[in-house]
């Protein structure tokens, strides 16, 4: 909680900052109020507005901010060595989290839980945050829309996240 409070001050001096989004088990906080009818935030609703300058009372699982600048964005980690950020290709958005709590340890905790190796694993991705599991696990599968780096990573590229491309691959892949 301390870390995620002090993240968010952090945040709050970058003078291009629009919205900071944080995710809770308490639900969504967003220091904006949002447009409920805009469909690009439907799967974020209920989102409840607070003022972070007066910190939350409670710990988070990540942090996203909206700034137009990719400097800014970075420096505002780099008084805190756990956190990393990964921005969103061709967005002005970034998002802050513990550097241990990314998808490729997610995949390796549930295949220790599992007692299965990785080599058996076939993981999806599009994006900066999606790199290092495509390498790691057994099969990479970028998806056509995906940015380059994940493209260059992966063993397979199938169709856009848009057009059924996981589902499609699975099919013809796995469920024949």
């Amino acid at each position: 909680m301390e870390t995620v409070n002090a993240l968010l001050l952090s945040c709050l001096k970058q003078r291009s900052i629009g919205y900071i989004t944080v995710d809770t088990d308490k639900g969504y906080f967003v220091n904006k109020h949002v447009d409920e009818n805009d469909p690009g935030w439907i799967e974020y609703l209920p989102a409840f507005h607070v003022d972070f300058s007066q910190g939350l009372d409670c710990d988070a699982y990540k942090v996203t901010i909206e700034i137009s600048d990719d400097i800014a964005a970075r420096k505002i980690v780099s008084g805190f060595p756990n956190v990393g950020v990964i921005p969103f290709s061709g967005e002005s958005w970034y998002r802050y989290a513990d550097k241990g709590a990314d998808k490729c340890n997610g995949v390796k905790a549930l295949v220790d839980i599992n007692g299965i190796s990785l080599a058996n694993i076939a993981a999806f991705g599009d994006d900066h945050n999606d790199v290092e599991m495509l390498r790691e696990c057994g099969i990479g599968v970028a998806v056509a829309n995906a940015i380059e780096e994940v493209k260059a990573v992966a063993d397979y590229i199938c169709d856009t996240n848009d057009n059924d491309g996981v589902a499609k691959w699975l099919e013809k892949r796995i469920l024949v």
